[in-house]
């Protein structure tokens, strides 16, 4: 299914606590459980909260990476930039999807990404 939603968040739950992944801010924090005692007045018996670590990926600018890669590309050096004939490729895969949505019939991608090449 096509959808603009976008998911950020995505929370795994075990017995041990819960993980939560942050595509916005680049960050995974673990939830521990606490070890399980009895509850004082007022408090919800069960589970109790646990170590809380908080692990957070760099983050660069993207106009950064843009002059990074035309300099390795000016030196030669590998990298992982798209072609045109890539970008072509995947914007012709993108419209035989959507026409098949549109259409509700089946659309031959390998016809469509061929006229790119």
């Amino acid at each position: 299914m096509i959808s603009g939603h976008k998911e950020r968040l995505v929370l795994v739950h075990s017995a041990r606590g819960c993980v939560v992944a942050d595509a916005l801010t680049l960050s995974v924090t673990t939830y521990g459980n606490g070890s399980p005692g009895s509850p004082r007045p007022g408090q919800f018996p069960g589970v109790r909260m646990g170590p809380v670590s908080t692990w957070t990926a760099p983050r660069r600018e993207p106009f950064v990476l843009q002059h990074v890669a035309m300099r390795d590309a000016l030196r030669g050096l590998p990298n992982d930039i798209v072609t045109l004939r890539e970008g072509a490729a995947a914007v012709a895969a993108t419209e035989a999807m959507l026409t098949s949505v549109r259409t509700g019939a089946p659309v031959a991608v390998s016809a469509a990404v061929a006229t790119c090449t």
